[in-house]
């Protein structure tokens, strides 16, 4: 269910980065939604598409509310943050709910400051640093204790941990200990390295996991793993890794490690191989792709279209960009007229739903047509995300 705010509550809201959707837009935008029933995901796709053209939802037509677990766009978040200190309540729970950003002046009018401050850890981890650093010590004690226990998922919280356990009180020193003890072998950039190094050994000059590992695990330690250093453990340079890299093991998971790195030479290397081995894109992977080569972007390109990821298309190219040669390239775009006579059940399959998030005016118009053309009624709701596309 979407939350919209009254017009007395949002026009005390401050101005966002970018200006409100005008008129036409506010109205194909209910409209899109109404039909959607748009999931948090589907939400976050529509608003993406209204930022590319450079607005944001009217808050009387889409608010965030607490229930929204996914960290909304990051320009929504000021909304978030006035309407807790206006004490406007965004749906069931709260004001000051666990989307709300923490600081030490609002701390104790958070209804559940730990689960805040483990939503701000996820979202921006430095700034949480500081923020528990600004507690008073005194003050919060019994709160600074507890999410304490809130860090130690990563090597960049040992400092602070370490300085908690040596100038904190009793209470906090222990807390701070037992982390530390729970960090143990991970506390350090090159100790987690070591540790994910372990895990793999080189066989037939190709890098592949030791036979007690199971291939179909997540390895959750590659998420803190750093290339250069991971890459040093097992005695190769970053680009020796990635081509010794067996793809037949963890390959997304080692893409999001490599994909983090500001070595564009290395990501290269890595997006022609997930390429070469025809391997699709991911939500985390299309980080590899910043700075690369026109030639090898357009052979990402070419692959995302053929892709049964449909998702992943939106997510390398940006919303409300492609254009009509693009659009005709992709597979969704040739299963419109397939749909027409037997419509998806799902708004999220529709392709006439996903060609209206990622194209521009100009192939929106042409998709729009289309399948005008196909004998679609141009009141049929599946044309409702297209209408808000050329609406923007």
């Amino acid at each position: 269910m979407v939350f919209q705010l009254d017009e007395d509550s949002a026009a005390k809201l401050s101005p966002l980065e970018l200006p409100c959707m005008e008129a036409s837009a506010r109205d194909a935008f209910r409209l899109v939604v109404e039909h959607a029933q748009a999931s948090n995901t589907g939400m976050v796709d529509l608003l993406s598409l209204a930022a590319a053209r450079g607005y944001v939802a009217h808050p009387c037509d889409w608010f965030p509310t607490p229930d929204y677990s996914w960290q909304p766009l990051p320009l929504y978040q000021p909304w978030v943050d006035q309407a807790a200190e206006l004490g406007i309540r965004c749906g069931k729970g709260p004001t000051f709910h666990s989307q709300v950003t923490p600081t030490s002046e609002n701390w104790h009018r958070h209804a559940a400051p730990v689960a805040s401050f483990s939503n701000f850890l996820a979202k921006d981890r430095p700034a949480a640093h500081r923020l528990l650093d600004s507690l008073d010590t005194l003050k919060w004690e019994s709160w600074r204790s507890e999410v304490i226990g809130e860090l130690g998922g990563h090597p960049t919280d040992t400092p602070i941990l370490e300085r908690f356990a040596a100038e904190g009180s009793e209470k906090i020193r222990e807390k701070a200990l037992l982390v530390l003890e729970g960090m143990a072998g991970e506390r350090t950039d090159e100790q987690v390295a070591e540790k994910a190094a372990e895990l793999f050994e080189i066989r037939e000059k190709r890098v592949v996991p030791i036979s007690s590992v199971d291939p179909n695990s997540t390895m959750p330690i590659f998420t803190k793993t750093r290339l250069d250093h991971f890459s040093k453990k097992l005695g190769m340079s970053s680009l020796e890794l990635i081509n010794a890299w067996d793809m037949e093991y963890f390959h997304a998971q080692f893409a999001s490690m490599v994909a983090k790195t500001g070595d564009v030479e290395a990501r290269s290397r890595m997006a022609v191989r997930m390429i070469e081995a025809d391997r699709p894109v991911g939500s985390q992977l299309y980080h590899l792709y910043r700075d690369v080569s026109e030639e090898l972007w357009e052979r990402a390109c070419k692959q995302s279209f053929e892709s049964v990821y449909s998702h992943n298309v939106l997510e390398l190219h940006g919303f409300g960009r492609l254009t009509v040669k693009q659009v005709q390239a992709w597979d969704e775009f040739r299963h419109i007229e397939a749909t027409i006579a037997n419509p998806p059940g799902r708004n999220y399959g529709d392709p006439l739903h996903l060609l209206g998030l990622g194209a521009d005016k100009e192939a929106a118009k042409m998709i729009y047509d289309e399948a005008i053309g196909f004998g679609l009624s141009q009141f049929d709701p599946r044309l409702s995300t297209l209408t808000f596309n050329l609406s923007l």
